[in-house]
């Protein structure tokens, strides 16, 4: 989690949809369809204002509940009032972005600034930092895809031996340097970004 100008002045305006954990620690790597409605719609003041909040915190839901916006779901979490479901499920900045994209919608500045937390692409407003969405997701695949080569599950990586070398370091050797991962923090930052949106898991 991350504090950031970007989220004290999320909380300015829609501190009371967070808990209190997530208000002291800053960007979350899941949010549920109540939080990201309240980041859609932050001002609640007037009665329609509020019901558009909860019409699209209940069309998260429902996008959820069949499997067209990728989500876990939660049992642990108390139940919203107002939006049946709304705190039953956990979304990941890469599924939201990727969902965004089929309903034709580009984020607001605050769901943008969500996406830059999580070192997510995603087609943001126009005073957002623009993403090479195509390139990036070209060097997922193909750090993926050299993962497997090397006969590994990305589900599944084995822990680092002592006196060997570590499969982050052996996925950089085949590819850093060359065509998609030119630069010296390229590599790093792709690697990053697969870890967050869960593509690729350390065997526990």
């Amino acid at each position: 989690m991350t504090v950031n100008f970007q989220w004290i002045e999320l909380m300015s305006v829609a501190r009371n949809a967070f808990p209190a954990v997530v208000r002291e620690s800053g960007w979350p790597a899941t949010m549920t369809p109540m939080e990201l409605a309240a980041m859609t719609h932050h001002d609640r003041g007037t009665h329609e204002s509020r019901q558009n909040w909860i019409d699209t915190a209940r069309y998260i839901v429902q996008c959820c509940a069949v499997g067209s916006l990728a989500s876990q779901r939660i049992t642990s979490s108390g139940e919203s009032s107002s939006v049946p479901g709304g705190k039953k499920y956990q979304i990941r900045a890469c599924d939201f972005s990727a969902w965004l994209l089929t309903q034709k919608q580009k984020p607001n500045q605050h769901i943008q600034a969500w996406f830059d937390a999580m070192g997510v692409a995603g087609e943001g407003v126009p005073d957002a930092t623009p993403k090479p969405k195509q390139r990036g997701k070209a060097q997922d695949e193909t750090i993926i895809r050299e993962i497997k080569k090397q006969g590994l599950d990305p589900q599944a990586l084995p822990k680092n031996s002592p006196g060997k070398l570590g499969v982050k370091a052996a996925i950089r050797a085949a590819v850093d340097g060359k065509g998609l991962f030119i630069g010296s923090t390229v590599f790093d930052a792709a690697w990053e970004r697969l870890r967050k949106c869960g593509d690729i898991v350390d065997k526990s």
